[in-house]
């Protein structure tokens, strides 16, 4: 069963901690959000029609109504960090209303910082001491 481990709300929206082991349709909201495998299996993530693997080197970025979805490996959980953003977040930090909406692309590729940077995010979730 797919769980919510830790979640944390600050001014950018909130930061969510899942066990994910079940699919999630396809689907849309107004928020951005940003997904990152923090452990278990490889996942697979599809947004705007483009398919990647969500592991330890990618990650998924959606842009606010961007449709997605999200296949676990079968049989398997992943654990998902998924930082979703505000939408006058978006609007307050771009320098246009033109791209207040996108975050660019969906497909990100982790770098050894970025990854000991989510490794501390996701202690300081899990301890509560956000």
């Amino acid at each position: 069963m797919s769980t919510a481990l830790a979640v944390s709300h600050g001014y950018f929206g909130r930061a969510a901690l899942y066990d994910l082991d079940r699919p999630i349709t396809t689907h849309a909201h107004r928020e951005g959000h940003l997904i990152f495998a923090i452990g278990g299996d490889t996942a697979s993530v599809t947004v705007a029609g483009q398919t990647f693997e969500c592991n330890d080197t990618n990650a998924a970025a959606v842009s606010p109504w961007a449709q997605h979805s999200f296949d676990p490996p079968t049989d398997k959980s992943t654990h998902c960090l998924v930082l979703y953003i505000r939408p006058m977040w978006f609007l307050e930090n771009t320098g246009s209303s033109d791209f207040a909406l996108s975050i660019g692309r969906a497909r990100l590729t982790l770098t050894d910082s970025v990854q000991h940077m989510l490794n501390k995010l996701v202690r300081l979730i899990m301890s509560d001491s956000l």
